[in-house]
């Protein structure tokens, strides 16, 4: 399957980061990987995305929801995080930039979810 889809994974965790980019590339998808706040918003700054997965949590003291305003307002956005699943359903209600989340725990929802974001 080949795809022109553009997606950014953002995780602090590399070896997160490298599983879901690998995923991705299985299906064709172009992607970029961020491991920091500033590699993910200067990435944003250069590139158009028509999916970001973003963790919650970023190791250098930002998180994932203060890369919102970077967002392309066309880009969906899939938070991924660690954090009880009722905390990311709230961050879902609470920022419009979030279309859903993940469980870190996610193989199936992840696929699940990707195809249905981009086919909106």
């Amino acid at each position: 399957m080949i795809t022109t889809n553009r997606i950014l994974v953002v995780d602090d965790n590399s070896t997160l980061n490298d599983l879901i980019a690998k995923y991705f590339e299985k299906y064709g998808f172009l992607l970029d990987q961020a491991c920091t706040f500033l590699d993910a918003k200067n990435l944003l700054g250069k590139e158009s995305y028509d999916l970001i997965t973003l963790d919650w949590e970023l190791d250098d003291g930002k998180t994932g929801i203060d890369l919102l305003p970077f967002v392309d307002d066309s880009a969906k956005v899939l938070l991924v995080s660690g954090r009880p699943t009722h905390e990311l359903h709230d961050a879902v209600q609470k920022h419009e930039k979030i279309d859903d989340y993940l469980p870190k725990m996610f193989k199936e929802p992840l696929k699940n979810k990707s195809k249905t974001k981009i086919k909106q």
